[in-house]
C-alpha cells in the first residue's frame, strides 16, 4: 500500500517522515494527491493584502503537474526547505539528487500531498499545507503503473 492509500505502511512511503512547507492558491489544492515540480524558481509571488499579513515572503515559487490529471499549477516552496531533489534543466523536472546518473534515465522526484491544510494569515484564498517527498521504491511503482519508464514517457505527459 502506499501513503495515497491510506494504508498502515504510509510512513514506509514518504522519505525519513520528512515534510516540507508548501503554499498554494485554495482551489489547485487536491489533498492526497501526487505530483511532479516541474520547473525552477519562477519570478512571481501572488498578491497579498497588506491587512492580512503583507508581503507573501518566505516561499519560492515553482510549476508543478499532478500525476492524475496533469493539471499545472504554482506551488510555493518553503525557502528553508530540502526537496532532496535538484531541478535539471535538460530534464524539465526535480531529479532525487541520490538518483541523478550521468547516462540513464532521471526519473522525476515525486511528492505527495498532505491531506490537511491551514488558510494563509486571513485569507481563504492561499492555504498552507505539507508535501512529502516518496521513497524511491515508491516512485518506481507508481511510474510503472503510469508507464513512465523513460525520458519520452514523462515528456508525453508533460508536454
Amino acid at each position: 500500500m502506499t501513503a495515497q492509500d491510506g494504508g498502515e505502511d504510509d510512513a514506509d512511503a514518504i522519505v525519513n517522515n520528512q515534510r516540507i512547507p508548501v503554499a498554494m492558491f485554495h482551489d489547485d489544492y487536491r489533498g492526497g494527491s501526487r505530483f511532479l515540480i516541474t520547473s525552477g524558481v519562477v519570478e512571481y509571488s501572488p498578491n497579498v493584502p497588506e491587512n492580512i499579513g503583507g508581503p507573501f515572503t518566505g516561499f519560492n515559487t515553482h510549476v508543478a503537474t499532478y500525476l492524475n490529471s496533469s493539471t499545472r499549477i504554482n506551488i510555493f516552496v518553503s525557502q528553508e526547505a530540502d526537496l532532496g531533489a535538484t531541478y535539471d534543466e535538460d530534464e524539465g523536472w526535480f531529479v532525487d539528487d541520490e538518483e541523478q546518473e550521468g547516462d540513464g534515465f532521471n526519473q522525476p522526484a515525486l511528492y505527495e500531498l498532505a491531506n490537511e491544510y491551514s488558510n494563509y494569515a486571513d485569507t481563504d484564498r492561499l492555504i498552507i499545507t505539507y508535501a512529502y517527498p516518496l521513497e524511491q521504491d515508491v516512485e518506481d511503482q507508481v511510474f510503472n503503473q503510469e508507464g513512465f519508464n523513460t525520458e519520452e514517457d514523462v515528456n508525453d505527459f508533460l508536454f
